[in-house]
């Protein structure tokens, strides 16, 4: 008989998401709170230097103007960080998905930022690389759930598709954020077991 789940390894509720109820009295959708302007409460505690050795960002021409303001938000939280391109040239978002996870591979402790056009791209390339668990922060709940439930050690974001003030609660999030292990270690490591099923 399965025993019932302890009261932390149940799932939290979601946070910073409403039912909206359209005329007629129906309730229809789930929409996402952006912010504390939109009643979210929750706040994230202060970030934890300590357990990030070093952040690798990089970006190719169609994120670089975002990247230069991820930039700025590391440096004013005192974050330390390497730049691994682009400059603004054009390059291939590959090469530079390539050069953030093998630095990101060095220490267990390291994240990455990745941005391109839509953050898509990227994160496709990044995922390629074992030991890469990257996901696209399109909000303020994905990019801490990916942490607590996905252990992702590189998030992505698109400089031609996403608002700068949503990303920046998304990367803060993400980098204040902790695995919560349990259950959720059990299926990071078959997300790791399939990486060795896909080698021939």
């Amino acid at each position: 008989m399965q025993n019932d789940p302890s009261p932390t390894d149940k799932e939290e509720p979601l946070r910073g998401y409403s039912i909206s109820r359209p005329k007629g009295g129906k309730m229809s959708r789930l929409r996402a709170g952006r912010g504390p302007a939109y009643g979210r409460t929750e706040v994230p505690p202060p970030a934890d230097k300590g357990a990030i050795a070093m952040i690798y960002i990089g970006c190719d021409h169609g994120g670089y103007e975002m990247k230069l303001a991820l930039i700025g938000y590391l440096k004013e939280k005192g974050f330390e960080y390497e730049d691994l391109g682009c400059g603004g040239e054009p390059v291939d978002y590959p090469d530079i998905a390539e050069k953030v996870c093998a630095k990101v591979l060095e220490n267990d402790e390291n994240k990455g930022v990745l941005v391109c056009g839509t953050g898509i791209g990227i994160s496709i390339a990044a995922n390629k690389i074992n030991g890469i668990r990257a996901a696209i922060g399109y909000d303020y709940y994905a990019a801490k759930y990916t942490r607590l439930h996905n252990n992702a050690n590189v998030i992505c974001f698109g400089g031609r598709t996403m608002g700068i003030g949503s990303v920046i609660e998304s990367v803060d999030v993400f980098l204040h954020t902790g695995f919560q292990g349990g259950r959720h270690a059990v299926r990071v490591d078959k997300i790791t077991a399939l990486e060795g099923k896909n080698n021939v």
